[in-house]
């Protein structure tokens, strides 16, 4: 298990590791949602959109990728938007983008309609919320 090699650490006052689980090339089937459950999960988060960072070919084209999973056509902020990206050798345009884009936000003033606010999902889910083997066999998966 993964804390038992990083021990019980906090970033930002918050443990980093969670019950929720993004799944692999955001591909969910009953099976993958079976297994995320019986490994004691309680959650599984798709994306909205993966930026393809470790494909993107320019910082240019990285800050373009970012932009369009935030806004719509019209400009407006994608409320709840999950963008995926990745911690590789092959993203190398990410961190700076990123760097980009929040520092530009942080600069929009309270109000503007295109200043986005970034949260962690743990932020947005309630006490009671959850998703069950019951849900899953509801819904019609791939």
């Amino acid at each position: 298990r993964l804390s038992d090699t990083i021990g019980d650490m906090t970033v930002g006052g918050r443990h980093p590791l969670t019950r929720i689980m993004r799944p692999p090339t955001l591909a969910v089937s009953r099976t993958v949602a079976r297994t995320i459950f019986d490994a004691g999960l309680t959650l599984f988060v798709n994306g909205f959109e993966s930026t393809e960072d470790y494909a993107q070919k320019s910082l240019q084209a990285m800050v373009g990728a970012l932009q369009n999973g935030i806004y719509r056509r019209n400009e407006t902020v994608r409320k709840g938007a999950i963008l995926v990206m990745h911690m590789s050798a092959s993203a190398k345009y990410t961190a700076r983008a990123l760097d980009l884009l929040l520092t530009a936000n942080e600069r929009r003033p309270d109000g503007d309609p295109a200043k986005f606010r970034v949260g962690r999902i743990e932020d947005y889910l309630t006490e009671d919320y959850s998703q069950t083997m019951r849900h899953v066999t509801d819904l019609s998966l791939r």
